[in-house]
C-alpha cells in the first residue's frame, strides 16, 4: 500500500470511528507506560505525544471539556495508532515504521493545532495557579 496523505487521513478516520469513551479511559490510565516508552528518534514527536495523552486524559476525567469532541477524539486515535505496532507499515520495519507513526501524529497535531495550543495554555495557568496556592500554605 502506498504511503500517501490519503491513505493517513483514512486510517486516521476509521480509527476515529472505533474510539469510545471506555478507550480514552484506558488511553488515560497509560500514562506513565508512554512517559517511559517515548525517546531516542522520536524525542522531538514526546512533546506533542504527551500533550495529547494529558488532552485527552483531563477530557475523559473531566477536568478539561473546552476542547470539541472531534478533536479530543482526533487525537485519541493518533495515539492509537502510535499504539498499535501493526498499522500502515508495522513498527518492525526499521525506521519505516515509526514514520508513518509520526506522519500520522504530525499531521493530526496540525488539524488539532488551535486545540492543543489552547490546551497547554490552560495546563500552564493551572500549574501556575497551583504553584501560586502552594506558595501561600
Amino acid at each position: 500500500m502506498k504511503l500517501n496523505r490519503e491513505a493517513i487521513e483514512s486510517a486516521v478516520r476509521d480509527a476515529m470511528a472505533r474510539v469510545s469513551p471506555r478507550d480514552l479511559l484506558k488511553l488515560a490510565q497509560r500514562w506513565p507506560t508512554l512517559r517511559r516508552l517515548i525517546r531516542g528518534p522520536l524525542a522531538d514527536l514526546a512533546d506533542d505525544v504527551m500533550t495529547l495523552v494529558a488532552m485527552v486524559k483531563d477530557y475523559a476525567a473531566g477536568n478539561y471539556r473546552e476542547v470539541p469532541q472531534k478533536s479530543v477524539l482526533a487525537a485519541a486515535a493518533a495515539l492509537f495508532y502510535i499504539l498499535n505496532p501493526f498499522d500502515l507499515i508495522p513498527d518492525l520495519v526499521p525506521a519505516l515504521g515509526l514514520m508513518d507513526d509520526a506522519a500520522v501524529l504530525t499531521m493530526v497535531v496540525k488539524a488539532i493545532q488551535s486545540d492543543v495550543h489552547n490546551y497547554r495554555s490552560w495546563t500552564h495557568k493551572a500549574a501556575r495557579r497551583m504553584r501560586q496556592i502552594v506558595a501561600k500554605i
